[in-house]
């Protein structure tokens, strides 16, 4: 017992130590590269806090997956997780990857295992209306619980029950039906090696994911086997309603008090809305296990086998997933003009430029030479997103036209409609990224943030709301007209009349639709409240942080609630100094300016300006020095 005791310290001190503030140490390996002159990289697949995951291939080009760790990490996570799958392999390895190699390099420690399809969230999410049928929902939530009955029988806990620790087997070995459950790096042993159950500790830290944390995790508790099975059935709730009723709480607190309510009557009959009846008894059973007792494994299966049976699906049904999609948006279908083509006899296509879910843009010239940009969409598209883009053209040419395009031609023919529009120069993403280090010096930064403030205010100022601010829809100006200090906006696709024709601002929806990028939208945006021009702003801002510091810290994290509460954290002290690191204290006051708005507020430009142009004098430069794309690259020695 004293060697368990000893265990047990070790383990409470690497719970201790996962929960600290050092920078992860990623390893990068490039596509063509062998490791251990077997295993080919072909492309990272994703990182995360202590490592990264690759898709690799053998020479028969088989296809595998390979985790890597680098041996300069605090903490070997990739350890525990090659300490589970071995010991799943000598019991029931229904839902687990299969390891096919593993060992160290001079630089990190890796494991080869099975390659595996998408994640149940993925799946998910692309679902009308982010939800299973309960036939899907059901046998996967089966297939789920099986997972964890495996783990929890070879003494583990897994500790981070959620959609994206789920996959499915790839469709090239037929594995779409087959679930696996993923990452273990979270686990913990929690019986001794004489098979007893180890106590509880008095204070366990937070451990999982706040959506599907069990209650013991909200209070610092030790977690067992039932807790694993309390955070599996919010993810099948999540799974048959396409959401959970706290996923938009502010805090862990509000979330806590939110799933609490779940226990009472009046909140469970809430909370099961639209579920299977079967689920109801599912939960009574979970809450009202003890800490040392077995989860009713047996119990729960029979009730979703009654749940499927209830569905009068036949056994061979197909899951949502393998069918086919005829219900669901289909692809834009793309116009393509071939180079010398002339567009309404005037137009003539020189080569094409991109294409994205509107159509596609074309550099053209007229009979002068004079080179234009041309954007096209289907005449069969179910949304014309051009009509917005014209709408908001023509209007803003009404008015002050400091970042717009120009508006030359427009019109239709019988395949597509198109305007015709300034040519412009490369996008600010392109451009920062070919600067040293990503990013921007102060100067220029702030000069650049200035002129992209400009133009949002401007689109504020007739009426619109851009809703996908970020440095891919700026452009510079071209040299060759003068233009290489002016900054345009452009892809009004997304944008949305704020106010009424008589002036007043539209009430705010309830719900409102995700709009823009992730990584550069506004909590509210992640909130799916309807958003203002101050969300813009914020959106400005990430940008604007960007430009500055070269990144923003949530760029790696892969899971849009991990994203949100980053940027929610940001306006604490801790992640503030994160937020901010390389950037002029006076961004400080622009954040602070933006979040002390309401959403009927007008932004407050003026003052955002004038913070903006101290950095420059801080700088010790004038508004009117080179901004670093004008300045000539360093010469080569």
């Amino acid at each position: 017992m004293d060697k368990d005791k000893e265990k047990d310290k070790e383990k409470d001190k690497e719970d201790k130590d996962k929960t600290g503030n050092a920078e992860p140490v990623l390893v990068q390996i490039n596509p063509g590269t062998k490791v251990k002159d077997k295993w080919i990289i072909e492309k990272k697949l994703g990182e995360g806090a202590f490592g990264a995951v690759y898709k690799v291939k053998d020479e028969k080009n088989n296809l595998y997956a390979l985790k890597v760790e680098s041996v300069k990490e605090t903490v070997q996570i990739l350890k525990m997780e090659v300490a589970c799958l071995m010991e799943l392999e000598k019991a029931d390895n229904r839902h687990f990857c299969k390891i096919y190699d593993r060992g160290q390099t001079e630089e990190f420690s890796y494991v080869v295992m099975t390659f595996v399809g998408r994640s149940l969230l993925d799946l998910r999410m692309e679902r009308p209306k982010k939800k299973f049928s309960f036939y899907t929902a059901c046998n996967v939530a089966m297939q789920c619980l099986e997972a964890l009955e495996d783990l929890h029988n070879i003494g583990y806990l897994h500790r981070d029950v959620k959609p994206a620790n789920y996959t499915c087997g790839r469709p090239e070995v037929k594995e779409t039906k087959k679930i696996y459950v993923l990452d273990f790096g979270m686990a913990r042993k929690y019986i001794h090696e004489n098979g007893t159950i180890k106590q509880p500790r008095k204070i366990a830290a937070f451990r999982g994911t706040a959506k599907y944390a069990p209650m013991s995790c909200h209070k610092l508790r030790e977690l067992c086997r039932l807790d694993d099975v309390e955070s599996w059935f919010y993810m099948i709730v999540e799974f048959t309603n396409g959401t959970l009723p706290w996923e938009k709480a502010d805090n862990l607190d509000e979330i806590a008090k939110k799933k609490r309510f779940t226990r009472h009557p009046d909140g469970r009959k809430e909370f099961l809305n639209g579920c299977p009846e079967q689920y109801w008894d599912i939960q009574v059973h979970v809450d009202t296990g003890q800490f040392f007792d077995e989860p009713k494994y047996s119990l729960i299966y029979g009730l979703l086998k009654l749940a499927i049976i209830q569905t009068k699906a036949k056994p061979t049904e197909l899951y949502d997933w393998e069918k086919e999609k005829k219900d669901e948006p289909v692809e834009p279908e793309l116009i393509q003009l071939e180079p010398g083509k002339k567009v309404k006899d005037k137009w003539i296509i020189e080569k094409k430029l991109g294409e994205g879910a509107f159509g596609a843009v074309y550099k053209v010239k007229d009979d002068k030479n004079n080179l234009y940009a041309l954007k096209v969409e289907s005449v069969k598209e179910t949304i014309q997103i051009l009509k917005m883009e014209v709408a908001c053209l023509i209007e803003l040419a009404k008015a002050n036209n400091r970042h717009f395009c120009k508006i030359y031609d427009r019109g239709q023919t019988e395949e597509f409609s198109y305007v015709v529009m300034t040519f412009v120069g490369r996008s600010l993403a392109d451009i920062r990224n070919e600067q040293k280090e990503k990013r921007f010096s102060h100067h220029t930064a702030a000069a650049t943030a200035v002129q992209c403030l400009e133009a949002l205010e401007d689109l504020h100022n007739i009426g619109y709301l851009h809703r996908d601010v970020k440095p891919a829809n700026y452009t510079v100006g071209r040299a060759e007209v003068g233009e290489l200090r002016k900054v345009y906006v452009l892809d009004f696709g997304m944008a949305r009349k704020y106010i009424h024709e008589d002036g007043t601002i539209k009430q705010p929806r309830k719900v409102a639709g995700f709009r823009g990028t992730v990584k550069y939208a506004p909590v509210s945006c992640h909130r799916q409240r309807e958003l203002c021009r101050l969300d813009d702003c914020e959106s400005w801002f990430y940008m604007v942080v960007e430009f500055t510091r070269g990144w923003l810290p949530w760029e790696l994290c892969q899971n849009m609630d991990e994203i949100c509460k980053m940027k929610k954290e940001c306006r604490g002290s801790t992640g503030h100094k994160d937020l901010m690191y390389n950037c002029p204290e006076q961004y400080t006051d622009v954040l602070r300016a933006i979040d002390s708005g309401k959403f009927f507020d007008e932004p407050p430009y003026e003052r955002i300006y004038n913070l903006l142009k101290t950095v420059i004098v801080c700088d010790k430069k004038k508004e009117s020095d080179p901004y670093d794309w004008e300045k000539p690259p360093p010469k080569k020695t």
